[in-house]
């Protein structure tokens, strides 16, 4: 029996990633914004703000998997305020059962600190809200959520597994018996990367969008991560062995006789790009293949540009 893929949308989803993105500070080299970003919203945030966050990050540890399933919870979510006047009016008894319903009771942990860790939860993004959110560009939202719009209306016509691994530019999540639902959700912050929630019956996936399009005469964005991915002579080994057939993250290491932090990076790089498919993401054993086409699609890419399509 397959799961059921829904594609979701709202502003609050996107302030929880820009914050998540901020506070990951290892993915910064690595995110398409950059530590330019980070410093530039750094220096707008109120003093004390990082060391808030430090401190509900310890304090969450893994008791809470993930905001998306807290932000889901709103009836109506057209704006971040009232996404999180909604959160915040939530009691304790009626937070731990909406919780409880996606993430199970093993992951949370009593009401009253799922309360407490709420209440710090919502401080934080009330405040990056107020000092950084709120002036974003409003093209970036009005951009996502048209592609869920548009993602959404593929559902119908597209299987699954498919159009997981289109929106996602190479995840491929197969059937699994304990899984029901897998949520899309578009964001803009953390490209070129996916974000992954892993709850007990679900899946949430917040997919990279190129929300704000390439300026006249400059390469878009999927051109320049194809170009890059294949600007290394490591990268290039590893595609070749993965061309080969399926392999794991150990495989790769193995091979490559490179260092896992190392690999780790080449393979972010590459899947950035859409040279992979990730077989099962959310799964310890996951595995490598080359992506069908994603070859080829750098020639047409390279070839739009020179002509200026």
């Amino acid at each position: 029996m397959s799961y059921r893929v829904e594609v979701d949308f709202s502003p609050a989803y996107e302030l929880a990633i820009a914050l998540k993105a901020y506070a990951n500070k290892k993915s910064y080299k690595t995110l398409e914004a950059g530590v330019a970003w980070a410093e530039q919203v750094r220096a707008a945030l109120p003093p004390g703000f990082d060391d808030q966050l430090a401190a509900f990050e310890s304090a969450v540890g893994t008791a809470v998997s993930g905001s998306s399933l807290l932000l889901e919870q709103g009836p109506a979510r057209q704006s971040v305020p009232e996404s999180l006047a909604f959160l915040a009016a939530l009691s304790p008894a009626e937070l731990y059962s909406r919780m409880a319903t996606h993430a199970g009771t093993e992951q949370l942990p009593g009401q009253d600190q799922l309360a407490a860790l709420r209440d710090q939860y919502l401080t934080l993004l009330c405040a990056f809200n107020e000092h950084y959110f709120c002036r974003i560009d409003r093209a970036i939202l009005a951009a996502l959520a048209s592609d869920a719009d548009a993602k959404r209306r593929l559902i119908s016509t597209t299987a699954p597994e498919d159009l997981i691994e289109l929106v996602t530019n190479g995840l491929r999540v197969s059937a699994a018996p304990d899984l029901e639902r897998v949520l899309l959700v578009p964001q803009y912050h953390s490209r070129p990367l996916n974000v992954i929630d892993s709850h007990r019956r679900h899946l949430v996936i917040a997919y990279p969008v190129d929300a704000l399009p390439a300026s006249p005469g400059e390469p878009s964005p999927a051109l320049l991560r194809l170009t890059r991915a294949l600007d290394d002579e490591s990268r290039l080994k590893m595609l070749r062995l993965i061309a080969g057939g399926p392999c794991s993250f150990t495989d790769v290491v193995g091979a490559t006789g490179l260092a896992k932090s190392t690999v780790h990076h080449h393979l972010v790089v590459l899947r950035a790009a859409g040279l992979l498919r990730v077989h099962d993401p959310a799964q310890p054993s996951s595995r490598y293949t080359l992506r069908p086409g994603s070859v080829e699609s750098l020639g047409a890419l390279l070839s739009a540009f020179l002509k200026g399509d």
